[in-house]
């Protein structure tokens, strides 16, 4: 026997599928739900509806991802014209850190006209060595981006920055700092982070 239910559907319309609900389904406390072999979903988020809890109301309600006023990873390319000479101190990307976690992925620096021959102060045997970082003062994320031991560009430059701003209520774990002594060795391992797929 083969038959397609509907649950909550207007009297005028007929089910389509096997079973269609109209309504929220809720889940007494203590009660559980599991999908056993639901199979493999080789779209993207971005086309798909998801089944969320409601934690408050216990509810399942669909979900979807492009309602978003924001995804769980962006990716937000900066790019910086005639920077100082001095670098990128402190640049507030008015991203709030009580909601958002921000990290530096990967940059690069470009002379003013667009070139790469970036020169620094002091003698020509010292090649630029940067220092990249993404911190949180008065509740907002902020960028640094200079030279270090307090040497400067010798003129304007460009400055490109990867930053990746992660959504905190999407970050389920969260990982302890890996001390790791190298004892004068090229090579090692250390203990996977927490969660961590193998």
């Amino acid at each position: 026997m083969w038959a397609q239910v509907g649950i909550g559907l207007p009297e005028s319309q007929s089910p389509v599928e096997t079973l269609e609900v109209n309504g929220t389904f809720q889940l007494h406390e203590g009660n559980e739900i599991f999908l056993e072999n639901p199979g493999y979903y080789s779209g993207t988020s971005g086309n798909s509806i998801l089944l969320v809890r409601n934690t408050e109301t216990n509810t399942l309600n669909k979900f979807d991802p492009t309602s978003m006023p924001y995804s769980s990873i962006s990716f937000v390319p900066y790019h910086f014209d005639n920077v100082s000479a001095h670098g990128l101190h402190n640049y507030d990307t008015k991203i709030d850190a009580s909601k958002f976690y921000v990290s530096i992925g990967g940059f690069f620096v470009l002379t003013k006209d667009g070139g790469t021959s970036v020169e620094v102060s002091g003698s020509k045997e010292h090649y630029p060595l940067y220092s990249a970082r993404a911190f949180v003062q008065d509740g907002t994320w902020r960028l640094q981006f200079d030279l270090n031991n307090n040497r400067q560009f010798t003129d304007l430059v460009d400055i490109y920055l990867n930053v990746s701003i992660y959504y905190n209520n999407f970050l389920t774990k969260t990982n302890t700092v890996r001390t790791v002594n190298m004892g004068n060795s090229e090579t090692g391992s250390t203990p996977k982070p927490d969660g961590a797929i193998d």
